[in-house]
């Protein structure tokens, strides 16, 4: 009874922490949550998305096709709160809880220890990378809980011999494909883990309704990406850099110049070699000391605090206590079985994560949360398992003591500073810019396109009709056939009287009874008449100018 208490209180602190001013903290928000928002508002109000498509899996957004998952989820709460950042984020908030809850569960079955199952869910609960992650709208967040679910009716049914239960695993495996790109990677190769963790080879009926179900969504979403003439993933892979394999040819001729033969350089410093070094640092940089205790995510773009491991330090530790009980106590049996189960199943991200350009992306490594948490956990409570007796009770008091002390830090510069220090990565200032120009009626408005995808946010917080969106868009396909990647590389487009484009300030301020948008450092020589800041309360730092013209 103590255990389900605990248990609640988690839960209850979760909740807290989630949902506590979920619509303005942080008060910046992503062009992704927005569109996604604003895709789901365009099917409550005609049936179709903002583009005129009744095709609601494949959402063209602006220009990436999200998994579809997320922006459906999203119907029912702004169908009932309207179309409002709450609403927006409420889906995410509300499956991060459960995610917590389903940890529990899976670490309960997979140990069988009240305190290692209690202990993840609390690790989760007042996570640097789960909390951030799960107050906005983040694909990233939702295919954690239903691949989480997924394994935890998979573990379940195959221990109880229910083959209905399995056959529903089954069906979220495949829906998560569905909800954010990593998944189409992490879940059949998963998938391969448990068919030999489990011996899945032994259960006929169980294994033949595995491959007849997820066979049959994995199908179908090939089928869907075939459908799209996007190449998102092709563009964030390494094997596709952004410098066009200049870094490469540079070295080839440095390493020429130096004395060393053209075949030989050729063969020792290539595309290959670059791959097979730029592959392994990636990878290991999401399991370093850096990433996982200390600094944490190398972005603010999707919410999270630099300075603060996406485990924490306490976690951490744990997570070395695991690896070395590996070490002495080989997976033979419980409960180092079960460790080697998460630690594979956490190893796949990484990898999934390291193919794509940039490091230190929690978001795209966002399915070891569960798993790496659940073994941190279990880490430290065999730890302490082991000491002598009299040592316990000392270690336990210093672990929960830097426990708190860490975590009440984290939590106290999340809830009371995020909002500066996230405001540049989520691009602060949109809101403000748009709530302005509704108060300052003008006959154009330009709205810089380096405001990255300003239609998103110019749809959502003046919450035009869709119909008006629909009319336009058919302009907005020039994108495509002009082989771009985004809508906002498009040199100009339009939407009602909003021209979104560079701007230019000597042509554009002789355009009568307009607006100009933009970043400060699109304005020269002109003197703006109303700037957005951002909210630093220890320095001014313009985030937006407004200009009207004077003609």
């Amino acid at each position: 009874m103590r255990h389900k208490l605990i248990l609640v209180l988690i839960l209850v602190l979760a909740t807290f922490l989630r949902f506590y001013k979920l619509g303005s903290l942080p008060n910046s928000y992503t062009p992704d949550e927005l569109a996604q928002g604003y895709t789901a508002y365009s099917i409550i109000q005609t049936g179709q998305d903002e583009w005129g498509s009744q095709n609601w899996l494949n959402l063209r957004s602006f220009g990436d096709y999200k998994p579809p998952l997320q922006t459906l989820l999203m119907i029912p709460s702004i169908k009932i709160f309207g179309l409002t950042p709450f609403a927006v984020r409420l889906p995410n908030a509300i499956l991060a809880v459960v995610t917590i809850f389903i940890t529990y569960l899976i670490a309960h079955n997979l140990f069988h220890q009240p305190s290692i199952s209690l202990l993840s869910s609390l690790f989760m609960a007042v996570s640097p990378w789960s909390l951030p992650m799960s107050r906005i709208a983040l694909e990233a967040n939702l295919v954690v809980f239903v691949v989480s679910l997924a394994l935890l009716l998979f573990i379940t049914s195959l221990k109880n011999r229910q083959l209905f239960l399995f056959s529903i695993s089954a069906v979220l495996f495949g829906l998560s494909l569905f909800t954010y790109h990593s998944a189409k990677i992490f879940t059949p190769v998963l998938l391969v883990i448990l068919f030999f963790y489990f011996s899945l080879y032994k259960h006929k009926k169980y294994l033949i309704s595995l491959i007849i179900i997820f066979g049959s969504f994995f199908s179908f979403n090939f089928y869907l990406n075939s459908q799209i003439k996007s190449d998102r993933t092709g563009d964030i892979a390494i094997f596709n850099p952004t410098d066009k394999w200049q870094y490469v040819s540079n070295s080839q001729y440095e390493i020429r110049q130096n004395g060393l033969q053209p075949q030989l350089s050729r063969v020792l410093y290539n595309k290959v070699t670059y791959l097979y070094e730029t592959f392994f640092h990636h990878y290991f940089s999401y399991l370093s000391p850096q990433f996982l205790a200390t600094n944490g995510a190398g972005e603010t773009t999707y919410g999270m605090i630099p300075g603060y491991g996406v485990l924490g330090l306490i976690p951490a530790i744990g997570f070395v206590f695991a690896l070395i009980y590996l070490i002495k106590f080989p997976p033979k049996s419980d409960p180092s079985k079960s460790l080697l189960l998460l630690l594979v199943i956490f190893l796949i991200s990484p990898a999934i994560g390291a193919i794509a350009k940039g490091q230190y992306s929690a978001n795209r490594v966002s399915l070891m949360m569960p798993f790496i948490q659940i073994f941190s956990a279990a880490g430290l409570v065999l730890f302490l398992n082991q000491v002598p007796k009299k040592f316990s009770p000392i270690l336990s008091l210093i672990f929960t003591f830097t426990f708190i002390l860490t975590t009440g830090t984290f939590l106290a510069r999340y809830f009371y500073q995020s909002n500066q220090i996230l405001a540049h990565g989520m691009l602060y200032g949109h809101q403000q810019a748009n709530e302005y120009l509704q108060n300052h009626p003008a006959d154009k408005i330009i709205y810089s396109r380096k405001l990255s995808e300003p239609q998103a946010y110019v749809a959502f917080f003046n919450q035009i009709n869709p119909k008006i969106i629909q009319s336009e868009s058919v302009n907005w396909l020039d994108y495509e056939t002009s082989h771009l990647m985004f809508l906002d590389q498009l040199g100009e487009y339009k939407l009602d009287k909003f021209i979104f484009k560079e701007i230019n300030i000597p042509s554009d301020s002789q355009i009568p009874n307009t607006i100009i948008v933009g970043r400060p450092e699109e304005f020269r020589d002109v003197k703006p008449d109303h700037i957005i800041y951002y909210p630093d309360h220890s320095r001014q730092q313009p985030a937006i100018y407004i200009y009207h013209t004077k003609i």
